[in-house]
């Protein structure tokens, strides 16, 4: 069952001057539907052309704000995140997905997105091009 959507993000680092070593600053706005009992936490994965992971950001828990399984239903959660962009990466666009992971069943989780009854196990969240 479903019991968190995923309502959307904003980047606010300028997109057009990524390069590697630089942060991107991120918030992630979440609505919980249904109290989860579970021990979850939310990714976003930076993904190259053949899919493969690049670099990720998890969280289960951050400054301010409850873990996952403390959110209650009705609640909006607002999650500031900063990712640095590693040293080592090419030029190169790249894809970003959001998800969530169950810890002790060790898998993704079905999750909707604002104004889409859709569920999925990730979500394409926007392209990106590392200069």
């Amino acid at each position: 069952e479903n019991h968190l959507r995923f309502m959307g993000m904003t980047v606010h680092s300028d997109k057009s001057k990524l390069k590697p070593g630089a942060t991107l600053d991120l918030t992630y706005y979440w609505h919980c539907l249904k109290k989860e009992e579970r021990n979850l936490s939310a990714f976003i994965h930076f993904e190259n052309a053949e899919g493969q992971t690049l670099f990720q950001d998890d969280y289960e828990k951050t400054p301010g704000n409850n873990p996952m399984k403390e959110w209650l239903p009705g609640e909006i959660i607002k999650i500031k995140s900063s990712v640095r962009i590693p040293d080592s990466l090419s030029p190169q666009p790249l894809r970003m997905y959001l998800g969530v992971w169950e810890h002790q069943k060790g898998r993704r989780l079905k999750i909707s997105r604002k104004n889409s009854s859709e569920k999925d196990r990730s979500i394409f969240v926007m392209d990106l091009n590392i200069l």
